[in-house]
């Protein structure tokens, strides 16, 4: 039999199946661990029943995986939804960035969502959304609290299995239960002491949305290593850049202090936003940095 692991809690892992509508309760065999594998919430996997006294079923063979992602720890995703709060906490767009380039290199697609709309200013969140819009990413304005956005999200998620990755606090959970019906993922508060999110979700876990549609609701990250990413590659993952490849002066440039930069005219323009210039600035010198030690 044919399912999809939807999460893994104490070395038992929970396959779904969409043909039964059923979920249950599996080992790993043994084998895997003498390959080196193991298997993460999203694979696809042949299962078998054991109806042991403390399994319902054995984990056989984990199917080719399309994609996976060691933070979160996921596999087999269609997109990510990043999401961050308008406020409360702040939004960390130097950490947006470094996760969309870590996507992009994975071919993985990317949505940003700004959730807490009802307690951020409009004029705020409005220019949250533009700076990623004009980068060319589909952006979504929330509120899980009241509902608000749930119809467009709704439909963006259709028919795929998307992880909501983002900080702790932004409200990754309230917006799951939202869109699923449920109350089945655990949400928390902002600390009023630290500013930052309380992490309530421990470990990845999918849930059904509905027909063929799975969310996964993944911890929140706080840092993100870009070690493997050449400086000069740099903006090959920054979309808006890469539409003026070849229209700068000098055709090794770096996109910071060379004259005839078509990238710093489309900053100076409006045509890039400020803020997604100064991080692709920050990444660079921070690559760069790596590269000498």
């Amino acid at each position: 039999m044919q399912g999809r692991i939807i999460r893994e809690v104490a070395g038992f892992y929970y396959v779904y199946s969409e043909e039964t509508g059923e979920t249950v309760q599996c080992r790993a065999k043994g084998i895997f661990r003498k390959k080196g594998l193991r298997p993460s919430v999203g694979d696809i996997v042949e299962y078998s029943l054991t109806n042991t006294e403390d399994v319902e079923g054995s984990v056989d063979e984990i199917l080719p995986r399309k994609n996976s992602l060691g933070r979160p720890p996921v596999a087999n995703v269609d997109q990510v939804l990043i999401v961050f709060a308008g406020k409360n906490p702040e939004p960390n767009f130097l950490l947006c960035d470094k996760f969309l380039i870590m996507l992009d290199e994975k071919e993985i697609p990317a949505a940003l969502c700004f959730n807490k709309a009802d307690i951020t200013e409009e004029a705020a969140i409005g220019h949250f959304a533009e700076i990623y819009e004009k980068a060319g990413y589909p952006v979504f304005v929330t509120s899980a609290k009241l509902g608000e956005g749930k119809e467009a999200l709704t439909e963006f998620l259709d028919g795929k299995l998307t992880a909501f990755a983002g900080p702790s606090g932004v409200g990754k959970s309230s917006l799951m239960n939202l869109i699923s019906g449920t109350d089945a993922a655990e949400t928390g508060e902002v600390s009023k002491k630290t500013g930052q999110g309380k992490q309530t979700t421990r470990a990845s876990a999918i849930y059904v949305a509905g027909p063929s549609t799975y969310i996964i609701d993944t911890p929140g990250f706080g840092s993100l290593d870009l070690s493997g990413i050449e400086k000069e590659d740099l903006f090959l993952s920054f979309p808006e850049m890469t539409s003026l490849a070849g229209k700068c002066r000098f055709s090794s440039c770096a996109h910071l202090k060379e004259p005839g930069c078509a990238v710093k005219e489309a900053v100076e323009a409006g045509a890039i936003a400020k803020e997604r210039y100064e991080n692709y600035c920050s990444i660079y010198e921070e690559l760069a940095a790596q590269r000498k030690y």
